[in-house]
């Protein structure tokens, strides 16, 4: 099942996302956030875009949100997503349904090009996102240095939607309607299903 998140999961996306803190270089942090600095993090992303979870046999299985990519108004219509899956449920079609529902949200919100910001090496989220439509634009060398050694990153982008002309406003996703969501949310579940 794909849903919203909501502040009582945040405990369990924080177990999901530690080990990525931890034990590699995927995540630039070098120590996890505490629940409380999560919740308030998570909170944030929420009051604009999406963060969803995807729930299975009882458990968060992962998540994935977007954020803003940069601060100046002109940047409204692009965002960072981020994604994370616990490795006891890789490869049962839970990174790619989250994604799924993401996009359509995020096309309904008004977002026309999305980022994925990939620390190298990292082969297996390359292949995601190529396979979900990203291609790399850039590759930020040295960016980082974690792990004892410098790291570098890959910059992949994704068009949603072509730019052209003036675009519309971007809409927080308290704006989308019940409907719509509900849309996105089954569409992507049946993704889930049919791959898992």
């Amino acid at each position: 099942m794909i849903r919203f998140y909501t502040p009582a999961d945040a405990a369990a996306m924080l177990e999901i996302y530690r080990p990525y803190v931890t034990q590699s270089a995927v995540s630039f942090e070098y120590e996890p956030p505490t629940l409380d600095q999560f919740t308030a993090r998570l909170a944030g992303f929420a009051a604009v875009y999406p963060v969803l979870v995807c729930q299975l046999d009882g458990q968060i299985a992962g998540y994935a949100y977007a954020h803003r990519l940069q601060e100046r108004k002109a940047y409204d219509w692009n965002a960072e997503t981020t994604i994370y899956v616990d490795e006891r449920f890789a490869r049962r079609g839970v990174a790619s349904a989250l994604y799924q529902a993401l996009f359509a949200l995020l096309r309904l919100q008004h977002v026309h090009t999305l980022y994925a910001i990939i620390t190298q090496p990292n082969r297996p989220s390359m292949e995601f996102h190529r396979a979900m439509g990203f291609e790399t634009v850039y590759i930020q060398q040295n960016a980082g240095y974690k792990m004892g050694l410098w790291r570098d990153v890959a910059w992949m982008r994704h068009v949603l939607t072509p730019c052209q002309g003036a675009p519309e406003a971007l809409l927080p996703v308290s704006a989308l309607l019940p409907g719509q969501i509900a849309a996105c949310l089954q569409n992507a579940a049946q993704r889930q299903n049919a791959d898992g």
